[in-house]
């Protein structure tokens, strides 16, 4: 092991290489994006819809009664605004999406905002 090198010696086993060969540099749009998802749980939650749990869950807009798409997009953006910036109306979006049967990972809802502040 190189000795001279301060990143060779913090990673010493396999198991730290694997681990840290799957990680990424922190972004400054991490922040925003933790409180844009902390945003779509307490929504959807407030909803009373299924749990998200993970970036990864899917949403399919199409089951969704149209009364709870406008709560939905009405609680986000507040939400947002209130903590990272406005994304502007994102109720007429989200009628789009359940009009064109569109299924989504809330991972891409949560970039698809971030991209709006």
């Amino acid at each position: 092991m190189d000795r001279k090198n301060p990143l060779a010696e913090s990673i010493d086993t396999d198991a730290k290489a694997v681990l840290f060969a799957h990680s990424v540099a922190a972004t400054p749009t991490d922040p925003k994006k933790d409180a844009i998802f902390k945003c779509i749980v307490a929504a959807f939650d407030n909803a009373g819809l299924t749990h998200i749990t993970s970036l990864a869950d899917k949403i399919v807009w199409q089951i969704i009664p149209d009364p709870i798409i406008k709560q939905l997009g009405l609680s986000i953006r507040k939400c947002v605004t209130q903590s990272v910036g406005d994304p502007g109306d994102l109720v007429g979006t989200f009628k789009i999406l359940k009009a064109h049967n569109r299924v989504m990972t809330v991972g891409d809802l949560v970039d698809g905002i971030a991209e709006l502040l």
